[in-house]
């Protein structure tokens, strides 16, 4: 496991497991419509002494750590943009 870099919530470092390689290709649009072709991957991780033993991972620039929607629900966490910090929440199971 590698300690990443600190985040914009910071003072909560998170553990990933980059042993793991690329899986498949997949197509990004960016915010200003760019599209770009990144490696896909699955990868252990640890936020706040939480874990999630597969989560997808996007091999993308370096020094750049994004937890994206899918880590944070399995994580049982949600941004709290005011503090600056991950917050743990109530895992909602929804019928259909």
């Amino acid at each position: 496991m590698a300690l990443a870099q600190p985040t914009p919530y910071s003072h909560q470092a998170f553990y990933i497991n980059l042993e793991q390689r690329g899986v498949r290709k997949v197509n990004l649009r960016l915010a200003d419509g760019r599209v770009l072709e990144k490696l896909l991957g699955e990868v252990g991780i640890e936020v706040s002494g939480v874990k999630a033993t597969a989560t997808p991972i996007v091999f993308g620039e370096e020094d750049v750590y994004l937890l994206g929607s899918v880590t944070m629900e399995q994580l049982e966490l949600a941004p709290d943009p005011i503090q600056k910090r991950l917050n743990p929440v109530e895992a909602l199971l929804m019928p259909f």
